[in-house]
Protein backbone atom coordinates (compact mmCIF):
# COMPACT_ATOMS: atom_id res chain seq x y z
CA UNK A 1 0.00 0.00 0.00
CA UNK A 2 1.19 3.53 -0.77
CA UNK A 3 2.71 5.37 2.17
CA UNK A 4 -0.25 7.62 2.74
CA UNK A 5 0.94 9.59 5.74
CA UNK A 6 4.40 10.47 4.43
CA UNK A 7 3.13 11.38 0.96
CA UNK A 8 0.45 13.59 2.47
CA UNK A 9 3.10 15.49 4.40
CA UNK A 10 5.34 15.93 1.34
CA UNK A 11 2.55 16.86 -1.03
CA UNK A 12 0.86 19.29 1.31
CA UNK A 13 -2.43 17.39 1.38
CA UNK A 14 -4.37 16.97 4.63
CA UNK A 15 -6.61 14.34 6.16
CA UNK A 16 -9.77 15.42 7.98
CA UNK A 17 -9.65 12.90 10.84
CA UNK A 18 -7.00 11.80 13.36
CA UNK A 19 -7.75 8.09 12.83
CA UNK A 20 -5.26 6.85 10.17
CA UNK A 21 -7.86 4.37 8.85
CA UNK A 22 -10.62 6.94 8.39
CA UNK A 23 -11.12 9.58 5.71
CA UNK A 24 -13.87 12.19 5.92
CA UNK A 25 -14.95 15.12 3.82
CA UNK A 26 -18.01 17.36 3.96
CA UNK A 27 -19.50 20.08 1.77
CA UNK A 28 -21.98 22.86 2.47
CA UNK A 29 -22.61 25.39 5.19
CA UNK A 30 -20.16 28.12 6.10
CA UNK A 31 -20.11 31.53 4.44
CA UNK A 32 -21.24 30.01 1.13
CA UNK A 33 -24.54 29.17 2.82
CA UNK A 34 -25.36 32.88 3.09
CA UNK A 35 -26.31 32.73 -0.61
CA UNK A 36 -29.49 30.99 0.52
CA UNK A 37 -30.48 33.76 2.96
CA UNK A 38 -32.39 35.91 0.39
CA UNK A 39 -34.41 32.85 -0.73
CA UNK A 40 -35.19 31.94 2.89
CA UNK A 41 -36.28 35.48 3.84
CA UNK A 42 -38.38 35.85 0.67
CA UNK A 43 -40.14 32.59 1.50
CA UNK A 44 -40.87 33.74 5.05
CA UNK A 45 -42.33 37.04 3.81
CA UNK A 46 -44.54 35.28 1.25
CA UNK A 47 -45.69 32.84 3.93
CA UNK A 48 -46.57 35.68 6.33
CA UNK A 49 -48.47 37.39 3.52
CA UNK A 50 -50.39 34.19 2.72
CA UNK A 51 -51.30 33.82 6.40
CA UNK A 52 -52.51 37.43 6.59
CA UNK A 53 -49.94 38.41 9.20
CA UNK A 54 -48.54 41.19 7.01
CA UNK A 55 -50.57 43.41 4.68
CA UNK A 56 -50.84 42.39 1.02
CA UNK A 57 -52.02 44.96 -1.52
CA UNK A 58 -55.35 44.08 -3.22
CA UNK A 59 -55.65 40.98 -1.08
CA UNK A 60 -59.45 41.00 -1.44
CA UNK A 61 -59.08 40.73 -5.23
CA UNK A 62 -57.06 37.53 -5.12
CA UNK A 63 -58.83 34.41 -6.51
CA UNK A 64 -59.69 31.57 -4.16
CA UNK A 65 -56.50 29.74 -5.07
CA UNK A 66 -54.26 32.80 -4.43
CA UNK A 67 -53.56 31.94 -0.79
CA UNK A 68 -52.62 28.26 -1.42
CA UNK A 69 -50.46 29.31 -4.40
CA UNK A 70 -48.59 31.81 -2.21
CA UNK A 71 -48.11 29.12 0.45
CA UNK A 72 -46.67 26.68 -2.13
CA UNK A 73 -44.35 29.39 -3.45
CA UNK A 74 -43.27 30.22 0.10
CA UNK A 75 -42.52 26.58 0.84
CA UNK A 76 -40.38 26.34 -2.30
CA UNK A 77 -38.37 29.45 -1.41
CA UNK A 78 -37.95 28.41 2.23
CA UNK A 79 -36.93 24.89 1.16
CA UNK A 80 -34.31 26.10 -1.31
CA UNK A 81 -32.96 28.70 1.12
CA UNK A 82 -32.84 26.22 4.00
CA UNK A 83 -30.96 23.63 1.94
CA UNK A 84 -28.38 26.17 0.75
CA UNK A 85 -27.87 27.59 4.27
CA UNK A 86 -28.15 24.52 6.46
CA UNK A 87 -27.80 21.56 4.09
CA UNK A 88 -24.61 19.53 4.16
CA UNK A 89 -23.40 16.38 2.50
CA UNK A 90 -20.24 14.37 2.78
CA UNK A 91 -18.50 11.02 2.78
CA UNK A 92 -16.80 8.92 5.41
CA UNK A 93 -14.53 6.00 4.51
CA UNK A 94 -13.19 3.46 6.97
CA UNK A 95 -10.41 1.24 5.64
CA UNK A 96 -10.41 -1.03 8.69
CA UNK A 97 -14.14 -1.80 8.44
CA UNK A 98 -14.18 -1.70 4.62
CA UNK A 99 -17.07 0.76 4.62
CA UNK A 100 -18.10 3.84 2.61
CA UNK A 101 -20.84 6.05 4.08
CA UNK A 102 -22.40 8.83 2.00
CA UNK A 103 -24.55 11.17 4.08
CA UNK A 104 -26.76 14.24 3.77
CA UNK A 105 -28.08 16.45 6.55
CA UNK A 106 -30.46 19.37 7.01
CA UNK A 107 -30.56 20.85 10.51
CA UNK A 108 -31.41 17.88 12.75
CA UNK A 109 -32.28 15.45 9.91
CA UNK A 110 -29.57 13.16 8.59
CA UNK A 111 -29.76 10.43 5.97
CA UNK A 112 -26.98 8.05 4.94
CA UNK A 113 -26.17 5.36 2.39
CA UNK A 114 -23.61 2.70 3.31
CA UNK A 115 -21.57 0.77 0.70
CA UNK A 116 -18.97 -1.99 0.86
CA UNK A 117 -15.52 -0.56 0.08
CA UNK A 118 -14.48 -3.77 -1.69
CA UNK A 119 -16.97 -2.96 -4.49
CA UNK A 120 -14.70 -0.15 -5.72
CA UNK A 121 -11.34 -0.39 -7.44
CA UNK A 122 -10.43 3.14 -8.61
CA UNK A 123 -10.86 6.84 -7.93
CA UNK A 124 -12.31 8.94 -10.74
CA UNK A 125 -11.98 12.67 -11.41
CA UNK A 126 -14.12 13.94 -14.28
CA UNK A 127 -15.58 17.15 -15.63
CA UNK A 128 -19.29 17.95 -15.83
CA UNK A 129 -19.65 20.75 -18.35
CA UNK A 130 -21.72 23.70 -17.22
CA UNK A 131 -23.88 25.98 -19.31
CA UNK A 132 -24.38 29.72 -19.66
CA UNK A 133 -25.70 29.91 -16.09
CA UNK A 134 -23.31 27.53 -14.32
CA UNK A 135 -19.60 26.73 -14.24
CA UNK A 136 -17.99 23.40 -14.96
CA UNK A 137 -17.83 21.10 -11.96
CA UNK A 138 -15.32 18.38 -11.13
CA UNK A 139 -16.82 15.49 -9.13
CA UNK A 140 -14.62 12.92 -7.41
CA UNK A 141 -16.08 9.41 -7.41
CA UNK A 142 -15.28 5.87 -6.33
CA UNK A 143 -15.89 3.48 -9.21
CA UNK A 144 -16.28 -0.30 -9.33
CA UNK A 145 -17.39 -2.76 -11.94
CA UNK A 146 -21.09 -2.27 -11.21
CA UNK A 147 -21.16 0.68 -8.85
CA UNK A 148 -20.06 4.28 -8.54
CA UNK A 149 -20.53 6.84 -5.79
CA UNK A 150 -19.75 10.53 -5.56
CA UNK A 151 -17.65 11.55 -2.56
CA UNK A 152 -16.79 15.16 -3.38
CA UNK A 153 -17.36 17.84 -6.00
CA UNK A 154 -16.26 21.40 -6.67
CA UNK A 155 -16.11 23.99 -9.43
CA UNK A 156 -12.45 24.43 -8.47
CA UNK A 157 -10.40 21.86 -10.39
CA UNK A 158 -7.41 22.18 -8.06
CA UNK A 159 -9.54 21.43 -4.98
CA UNK A 160 -11.14 18.40 -6.64
CA UNK A 161 -7.79 17.09 -7.84
CA UNK A 162 -6.24 17.45 -4.37
CA UNK A 163 -9.13 15.46 -2.95
CA UNK A 164 -8.84 12.80 -5.67
CA UNK A 165 -5.08 12.44 -5.06
CA UNK A 166 -5.62 12.22 -1.32
CA UNK A 167 -8.25 9.53 -1.77
CA UNK A 168 -6.16 7.52 -4.26
CA UNK A 169 -3.26 7.47 -1.80
CA UNK A 170 -5.49 6.66 1.15
CA UNK A 171 -7.17 3.72 -0.60
CA UNK A 172 -4.15 2.65 -2.68
CA UNK A 173 -6.28 2.85 -5.83
CA UNK A 174 -5.41 4.21 -9.29
CA UNK A 175 -6.64 7.69 -10.15
CA UNK A 176 -8.50 8.07 -13.45
CA UNK A 177 -8.53 11.68 -14.64
CA UNK A 178 -10.96 12.15 -17.55
CA UNK A 179 -11.37 15.94 -17.29
CA UNK A 180 -9.65 16.66 -20.58
CA UNK A 181 -9.28 15.40 -24.13
CA UNK A 182 -7.47 12.23 -23.07
CA UNK A 183 -8.11 10.06 -20.03
CA UNK A 184 -5.06 9.59 -17.80
CA UNK A 185 -4.86 6.64 -15.39
CA UNK A 186 -2.29 7.26 -12.65
CA UNK A 187 -1.07 4.51 -10.28
CA UNK A 188 -1.47 5.47 -6.61
CA UNK A 189 2.27 5.69 -6.00
CA UNK A 190 2.51 8.41 -8.68
CA UNK A 191 -0.67 10.30 -7.83
CA UNK A 192 1.03 13.05 -5.78
CA UNK A 193 3.88 13.55 -8.26
CA UNK A 194 4.05 16.53 -10.57
CA UNK A 195 3.59 16.17 -14.32
CA UNK A 196 7.28 15.86 -15.19
CA UNK A 197 7.88 13.23 -12.49
CA UNK A 198 4.84 11.19 -13.57
CA UNK A 199 5.84 11.29 -17.22
CA UNK A 200 9.44 10.29 -16.48
CA UNK A 201 8.41 7.40 -14.25
CA UNK A 202 5.87 6.18 -16.77
CA UNK A 203 8.52 6.28 -19.50
CA UNK A 204 5.92 7.60 -21.92
CA UNK A 205 7.54 10.26 -24.08
CA UNK A 206 4.77 12.45 -25.50
CA UNK A 207 4.49 13.04 -29.24
CA UNK A 208 1.71 14.19 -31.53
CA UNK A 209 2.41 14.87 -35.21
CA UNK A 210 2.31 18.48 -36.43
CA UNK A 211 -0.82 19.63 -38.26
CA UNK A 212 -0.85 20.12 -42.00
CA UNK A 213 -1.78 23.76 -41.50
CA UNK A 214 -1.27 25.56 -38.23
CA UNK A 215 -1.13 29.00 -36.68
CA UNK A 216 2.02 28.46 -34.61
CA UNK A 217 5.62 29.22 -35.54
CA UNK A 218 7.96 26.90 -33.63
CA UNK A 219 11.63 27.46 -32.95
CA UNK A 220 13.73 25.22 -30.74
CA UNK A 221 17.25 24.48 -29.70
CA UNK A 222 19.11 22.53 -27.01
CA UNK A 223 17.04 22.96 -23.84
CA UNK A 224 14.69 25.65 -25.14
CA UNK A 225 11.53 26.01 -27.20
CA UNK A 226 9.77 29.12 -28.47
CA UNK A 227 6.25 29.11 -29.91
CA UNK A 228 4.76 32.23 -31.49
CA UNK A 229 1.02 32.40 -32.12
CA UNK A 230 -1.11 35.01 -33.86
CA UNK A 231 -4.88 35.09 -33.95
CA UNK A 232 -6.76 33.68 -36.92
CA UNK A 233 -7.26 36.33 -39.63
CA UNK A 234 -10.78 37.46 -40.41
CA UNK A 235 -12.48 35.38 -43.06
CA UNK A 236 -14.76 36.91 -45.72
CA UNK A 237 -17.73 34.92 -44.43
CA UNK A 238 -17.25 36.44 -40.96
CA UNK A 239 -17.37 39.95 -42.42
CA UNK A 240 -20.37 39.12 -44.61
CA UNK A 241 -22.24 37.58 -41.67
CA UNK A 242 -21.62 40.66 -39.54
CA UNK A 243 -23.11 42.95 -42.20
CA UNK A 244 -26.44 41.07 -42.27
CA UNK A 245 -27.93 42.64 -39.06
CA UNK A 246 -27.17 46.24 -40.19
CA UNK A 247 -28.80 45.43 -43.53
CA UNK A 248 -31.90 44.19 -41.70
CA UNK A 249 -31.91 47.42 -39.67
CA UNK A 250 -31.79 49.52 -42.83
CA UNK A 251 -34.63 47.49 -44.35
CA UNK A 252 -36.81 47.91 -41.25
CA UNK A 253 -36.21 51.67 -41.08
CA UNK A 254 -36.93 52.07 -44.80
CA UNK A 255 -40.12 49.98 -44.67
CA UNK A 256 -41.63 51.02 -41.36
CA UNK A 257 -40.25 54.55 -40.88
CA UNK A 258 -42.90 56.19 -43.11
CA UNK A 259 -45.62 54.10 -41.49
CA UNK A 260 -44.58 55.30 -38.01
CA UNK A 261 -44.74 58.90 -39.25
CA UNK A 262 -48.10 58.34 -40.94
CA UNK A 263 -49.59 56.87 -37.76
CA UNK A 264 -48.33 59.96 -35.85
CA UNK A 265 -46.14 57.92 -33.53
CA UNK A 266 -44.54 60.39 -31.06
CA UNK A 267 -41.00 61.41 -32.09
CA UNK A 268 -39.59 60.28 -28.73
CA UNK A 269 -41.04 56.78 -29.20
CA UNK A 270 -39.66 56.59 -32.75
CA UNK A 271 -36.24 57.70 -31.58
CA UNK A 272 -36.24 55.13 -28.76
CA UNK A 273 -37.16 52.37 -31.22
CA UNK A 274 -34.45 53.41 -33.68
CA UNK A 275 -31.82 53.61 -30.93
CA UNK A 276 -32.76 50.23 -29.40
CA UNK A 277 -32.80 48.46 -32.77
CA UNK A 278 -29.62 50.25 -33.84
CA UNK A 279 -27.84 49.13 -30.69
CA UNK A 280 -28.76 45.47 -31.23
CA UNK A 281 -28.54 45.25 -35.03
CA UNK A 282 -25.81 47.77 -35.89
CA UNK A 283 -23.59 48.85 -33.00
CA UNK A 284 -23.01 45.48 -31.30
CA UNK A 285 -22.27 43.50 -34.51
CA UNK A 286 -19.96 46.19 -35.90
CA UNK A 287 -18.21 46.62 -32.54
CA UNK A 288 -17.66 42.86 -32.46
CA UNK A 289 -16.24 42.94 -35.98
CA UNK A 290 -13.87 45.79 -35.10
CA UNK A 291 -12.72 43.90 -32.00
CA UNK A 292 -12.06 40.74 -34.04
CA UNK A 293 -10.16 42.74 -36.65
CA UNK A 294 -7.99 44.48 -34.02
CA UNK A 295 -7.40 41.18 -32.22
CA UNK A 296 -6.35 39.46 -35.43
CA UNK A 297 -3.93 42.32 -36.19
CA UNK A 298 -2.52 43.11 -32.73
CA UNK A 299 -2.93 40.08 -30.46
CA UNK A 300 -0.18 37.51 -30.11
CA UNK A 301 1.03 34.83 -27.75
CA UNK A 302 4.58 33.67 -27.12
CA UNK A 303 5.35 30.51 -25.18
CA UNK A 304 8.84 29.61 -23.99
CA UNK A 305 9.49 26.20 -22.49
CA UNK A 306 12.55 24.58 -20.98
CA UNK A 307 13.68 22.27 -18.20
CA UNK A 308 13.01 24.82 -15.47
CA UNK A 309 10.19 27.16 -16.47
CA UNK A 310 7.18 27.60 -18.71
CA UNK A 311 6.86 31.24 -19.73
CA UNK A 312 3.59 32.39 -21.33
CA UNK A 313 3.34 35.95 -22.68
CA UNK A 314 0.01 37.16 -24.10
CA UNK A 315 -0.71 40.54 -25.67
CA UNK A 316 -4.27 41.53 -26.51
CA UNK A 317 -5.82 44.69 -27.87
CA UNK A 318 -5.87 46.45 -24.48
CA UNK A 319 -4.06 44.07 -22.12
CA UNK A 320 -0.65 42.48 -21.68
CA UNK A 321 0.03 39.52 -19.42
CA UNK A 322 2.95 37.27 -18.58
CA UNK A 323 2.91 34.09 -16.47
CA UNK A 324 6.07 32.24 -15.47
CA UNK A 325 5.62 28.81 -13.89
CA UNK A 326 8.27 26.46 -12.55
CA UNK A 327 7.99 23.12 -14.36
CA UNK A 328 8.24 21.33 -11.02
CA UNK A 329 5.01 23.03 -9.91
CA UNK A 330 2.94 21.92 -12.91
CA UNK A 331 0.56 19.06 -12.10
CA UNK A 332 -1.35 19.01 -15.40
CA UNK A 333 -0.82 20.25 -18.93
CA UNK A 334 -3.97 19.46 -20.88
CA UNK A 335 -5.82 20.34 -24.05
CA UNK A 336 -9.43 21.39 -23.52
CA UNK A 337 -12.34 21.85 -25.89
CA UNK A 338 -13.50 18.48 -27.21
CA UNK A 339 -13.60 15.55 -24.80
CA UNK A 340 -12.32 12.24 -26.18
CA UNK A 341 -11.81 13.81 -29.61
CA UNK A 342 -11.27 11.72 -32.72
CA UNK A 343 -9.69 12.41 -36.12
CA UNK A 344 -12.89 13.94 -37.43
CA UNK A 345 -12.64 16.59 -34.69
CA UNK A 346 -9.03 17.53 -35.46
CA UNK A 347 -9.90 20.77 -37.23
CA UNK A 348 -12.36 21.94 -34.56
CA UNK A 349 -11.12 24.91 -32.51
CA UNK A 350 -9.91 23.98 -29.06
CA UNK A 351 -10.43 25.88 -25.83
CA UNK A 352 -6.65 25.99 -25.54
CA UNK A 353 -3.99 24.38 -23.39
CA UNK A 354 -4.19 24.71 -19.61
CA UNK A 355 -1.13 24.49 -17.35
CA UNK A 356 -2.23 23.87 -13.77
CA UNK A 357 -0.38 24.13 -10.49
CA UNK A 358 -1.73 23.56 -7.00
CA UNK A 359 -2.95 27.15 -6.73
CA UNK A 360 -3.43 28.58 -10.23
CA UNK A 361 -3.98 27.80 -13.89
CA UNK A 362 -2.75 29.45 -17.08
CA UNK A 363 -4.58 29.06 -20.41
CA UNK A 364 -3.01 29.75 -23.78
CA UNK A 365 -3.26 28.79 -27.49
CA UNK A 366 -7.02 29.32 -27.35
CA UNK A 367 -8.68 28.84 -30.71
CA UNK A 368 -6.07 26.66 -32.42
CA UNK A 369 -7.35 23.36 -33.79
CA UNK A 370 -7.50 20.30 -31.55
CA UNK A 371 -4.81 18.68 -33.69
CA UNK A 372 -2.45 21.64 -33.35
CA UNK A 373 -3.16 21.99 -29.61
CA UNK A 374 -2.19 18.34 -29.04
CA UNK A 375 0.99 18.87 -31.06
CA UNK A 376 1.95 22.00 -29.10
CA UNK A 377 1.27 20.25 -25.80
CA UNK A 378 3.46 17.32 -26.78
CA UNK A 379 6.48 19.44 -27.78
CA UNK A 380 6.15 21.65 -24.68
CA UNK A 381 6.04 18.62 -22.38
CA UNK A 382 8.93 16.96 -24.22
CA UNK A 383 11.06 20.09 -23.72
CA UNK A 384 10.09 20.25 -20.02
CA UNK A 385 11.43 16.73 -19.55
Amino acid sequence: MADYSSTMKMGGYRRFTKDPDKWERSEGGGFAGLIGLPFFLAGILILLGAAGLIPVENRDQLPWWGGPAMAIMAAAFVGVGSWIMFGKRGASIDRALGRVVIWKSLLWWRGSDERDLSRFNKVSLRRDEGDSDSADSFPVELIGQNDRVRVFGSTDYAASRRTAVELALFLDMPLENSCFSETETIPPERAALNLVQRTREAGDMPYSPPPEKGLAQVEEGPGWLRISLKERPLRPLQVAGTLVPPAIYGFLVYQFGPWLIATKTPPGVRAAMYVALGLVLVFLPLAGLVKKALTAYLARTEIKAGNNVLDVYMKGVIFEKQDVIRTGDIIDLQVTGVSAWSKRDKHKPSAGIIARTADREVSFAIGVSMEEAEYLRSIILAKML
